[in-house]
């Protein structure tokens, strides 16, 4: 009879040992993330300072655990390490961005928001003062110091005040102002309680042209046209003789009667050597840039007429900036544009970047004009 006993015992023993062993193994094989859940969703605090995140699994028998994420931030507001089960976020600026926490396919975001510290004492503006053209821009920029005088991040708010003299565009510490008309004005920076003015003037205007046409003329090739060519000649060798000719469209200078106050010419040399003559086109050769004639320019049809020196210069590789008021001026009543050409005494030479260059639009022959 005891051995009766023991028997159903043991079989007893064994099935319920058999079943939680089941159990077990289907409880730990269907046991899968379904989602996640940071914490806190959102923050505010100060540069310098710092913020624990944590992240919390939910599974699919919704149990709950704490887990260790991949953190990630974007904003540019700081920067955030793993340290145990938490994220630790340091703030580097002021701004907004977001700490993201991710984990088996799964990620929560959390909204983050960076302020000035509290110990901003004073703020700055450089340049702190400004004289501008209408057409021209100047850029400002925004420091903060604290009680000790030591540099502080800022986020500052950017205000124009005084005459409506532009627009400003700002990002971040730095804004730039884009005059459009003229007055005084003052170019406000502010940050929490702190504020720091710049002054602005602008008086007269600025214009900078793009050559509206130009071509050059070779003697060796007699019937070629050069009027789309990316690069401009002027040289006199034993075999030939090469011009150049180019004009600006001014009529964007107004009223007619302006006071050009200066003026440059800018052309872009991509070979050189000696001095090479800058001239006067005729009024003979009126109307020789217009689209129905500068396509049949050759040395030997409606080749331009030179009428007189304005002056010499001596081109090197590189941007050369040719004082030009006068001939402005003389724009002004009457523009038949601008020859540069070598006479039979000369030996330079010069090639430059065309108007019909438009890789780099800083190379292309300008003409810039301040005037009242």
């Amino acid at each position: 009879m005891k051995k009766y006993h023991l028997l159903i015992l043991s079989v007893v023993f064994l099935a319920a040992t058999l079943i939680g062993c089941g159990e077990n193994n289907t409880s730990s094989s269907s046991k899968t993330i379904s989602s996640i859940a940071i914490s806190p969703t959102t923050a505010s605090i100060e540069v310098g300072a710092t913020q624990v995140f944590s992240c919390v699994a939910t599974y699919t028998d919704n149990s709950t655990g704490a887990i260790i994420p991949t953190w990630t931030i974007t904003g540019e507001v700081g920067t955030i390490e793993s340290i145990g089960l938490n994220g630790l976020f340091t703030a580097t600026q002021e701004g907004t961005g977001t700490v993201m926490s991710t984990s088996a396919g799964f990620f929560s975001i959390a909204a983050m928001t960076v302020i000035a510290t509290k110990e901003v004492s004073t703020v700055e503006v450089t340049p702190a003062y400004a004289a501008l053209r209408v057409g021209q821009s100047q850029t400002f920029t925004g420091s903060g110091t604290n009680s000790s005088g030591d540099a502080v991040s800022i986020l500052p708010t950017w205000t124009l005040t005084g005459d409506a003299v532009g627009t400003l565009t700002s990002n971040g510490s730095v804004t730039t102002l884009a005059a459009t008309a003229t007055g005084e004005a003052y170019v406000n920076c502010a940050s929490l309680e702190a504020i720091a003015t710049a002054i602005v003037t602008v008086e007269g205007y600025f214009v900078e042209i793009t050559a509206e046409v130009d071509t050059y003329v070779d003697s060796s090739s007699p019937a070629a046209n050069y009027s789309t060519s990316t690069s401009l000649i002027a040289a006199k060798t034993s075999s030939a003789t090469y011009e150049a000719y180019l004009h600006f469209d001014i009529s964007g200078v107004t009223p007619a009667i302006a006071s050009v106050e200066a003026a440059t010419l800018k052309l872009y040399a991509t070979s050189a050597s000696g001095t090479v003559n800058i001239g006067r086109i005729s009024a003979l050769s009126a109307n020789w840039w217009v689209a129905g004639t500068i396509g049949t320019i050759t040395w030997n049809t409606s080749k331009p007429t030179i009428s007189n020196l304005i002056k010499t210069n001596t081109f090197s590789v590189g941007l050369s900036s040719i004082e030009f008021q006068n001939e402005v001026i003389q724009w002004l009543t009457t523009n038949n544009g601008i020859a540069i050409y070598e006479d039979i005494t000369d030996t330079g030479a010069v090639t430059i970047v065309s108007e019909d260059d438009t890789a780099d639009d800083t190379k292309r022959p300008k003409i810039q004009i301040y005037y009242k």
